[in-house]
């Protein structure tokens, strides 16, 4: 039995991709590999798989959620959502997590009380969105807070 290990520690990147997946760096080698010495636990592995199951763990929720606004909105599956929401990611090369957030803040509700114009507002900046995101692009508003460091 193999047990996974980090090559060295500058192998370890500090974070997993959009979908929390471990990747192949860009020079072609995967940034673990496998020591021969049985029963051996290599803490730099765990150490690394435990960043990643983190990283999983903080933007699982904010994809789910806006899995379930496709969902509804388009009568989707959950599948189907999500090869939409990569799709989207893919083309206007923003990472997944990022997508999430805007839809979700996109399709916020207004707090109870609150007038209907808010209501109306806050589907018209959802709708603003998936058309920009239809079409490979961001709006100009959410690009902008972007730019600006606001994820």
């Amino acid at each position: 039995m193999t047990i996974p290990a980090a090559s060295d520690p500058t192998d370890i990147p500090a974070a997993a991709d959009q979908d929390g997946q471990v990747r192949p760096r860009s020079d072609g080698r995967h940034p673990l590999r496998h020591t021969e010495v049985p029963g051996a636990v290599d803490h730099r592995a765990v150490i690394y798989e435990v960043t990643n199951l983190r990283a999983q763990l903080e933007t699982l929720p904010l994809i789910e959620q806006s899995k379930g606004i496709l969902m509804g909105r388009y009568q989707i599956s959950a599948d189907a959502a999500f090869a939409l929401l990569r799709r989207w990611s893919s083309h206007t090369n923003v990472k997944l997590r990022e997508i999430s957030r805007l839809l979700v803040e996109a399709a916020g509700q207004p707090a109870a009380g609150s007038s209907p114009s808010l209501t109306v507002h806050a589907s018209s900046k959802l709708d603003r969105l998936i058309a920009a995101l239809t079409a490979g692009s961001l709006p100009e508003d959410a690009a902008r807070a972007r730019e600006d460091g606001g994820r």
